[in-house]
């Protein structure tokens, strides 16, 4: 209810219930006054409450509009974070696909040499990289401003997780993705899905050790679908818990970070999983690493 009215509409409420509310205790105190004291004391008392009650809501009101102003200001403000935002992905999206079909073709070449094929190898992977980041801001807009267009089918959970894991074992090679899926089927929209599962399993792959696990098992139970991924590596603190999921966080010191990313992964699959009807937990692995845990209703 409080997402539909947004900031404005609960300032509006508030302010109308404290006024009517000192409209109502004015209106108390004159009525008891005039049961208390004479006719020329009623007057003086009455001119003293109404001069302080004007006071008072003549400062409620300045301050309210002082508020609303700011308010006003904070989401002119996020639009036009939103709107650049949205305006430099779409002024990068047409060289990366450009720079994209440059380097397929350049790597469909005949003879050749280790290291030019090396070379190409690594700049396609980059590319593929920030083509990610670009869409993954498309995707945070779309579903802020409520244009996410919905669309669902029925989807084969194994075969989906199994595509997930052979795109990103491209990118990482040396982890191990191993999935226990037993036969399910999902009624759901598929892309949503692909963001939360492929933005939590290439979190897995990032953060742990070199030629580390991940596990992605899944089971079903009292009508709703588990998704459980396993890292191994350095694990969460509980006290992070809630603030990995908020918009652009990263734990740790970016000046001394060795991995790469945005802060825009969990945000989106915290986004997309509420999106989907569904809840997020984080627990520790044994003995290291963190287990994220995706409940979706069937």
């Amino acid at each position: 209810m409080f997402n539909k009215l947004g900031a404005k509409g609960i300032l509006l409420i508030i302010s109308s219930y404290i006024l009517l509310q000192l409209l109502w205790w004015a209106y108390i105190i004159l009525d008891l006054q005039t049961q208390v004291f004479d006719n020329e004391s009623i007057i003086n008392k009455r001119f003293m409450i109404i001069g302080e009650g004007l006071v008072f809501v003549s400062i409620l009101t300045f301050g309210f509009f002082k508020l609303n102003r700011s308010i006003k200001k904070e989401i002119q403000l996020s639009r036009q974070q939103q709107n650049f935002l949205l305006s430099v992905t779409h002024e990068i999206k047409t060289p990366l696909t450009a720079l994209k079909l440059s380097l397929q073709t350049l790597a469909k070449g005949k003879h050749l040499n280790d290291i030019t094929e090396q070379v190409l190898q690594h700049a396609l992977k980059e590319q593929k990289r920030l083509e990610h980041f670009v869409d993954d801001i498309f995707a945070v807009n779309a579903l802020e401003d409520h244009r996410w267009e919905e669309s669902k089918s029925d989807l084969s959970i194994l075969p989906f997780l199994e595509k997930i894991a052979e795109n990103l074992t491209n990118v990482y090679p040396a982890n191990h993705i191993h999935i226990q899926c037993p036969e399910i089927s999902l009624k759901i929209d598929e892309k949503a899905l692909h963001i939360v599962l492929s933005n939590l399993i290439e979190n897995a792959c990032k953060y742990s050790p070199f030629c580390g696990n991940v596990d992605v098992f899944v089971e079903e139970k009292n009508k709703c679908v588990y998704f459980h991924i396993k890292d191994q590596g350095d694990g969460i603190d509980v006290e992070y818990h809630k603030q990995v999921f908020d918009k652009f966080y990263r734990l740790g010191d970016e000046e001394k970070r060795k991995s790469k990313g945005s802060g825009l992964g969990l945000y989106l699959v915290k986004s997309f999983t509420h999106y989907l009807q569904g809840e997020i937990s984080i627990a520790s692995n044994q003995p290291k690493g963190s287990v994220f845990t995706i409940k979706l209703p069937r």
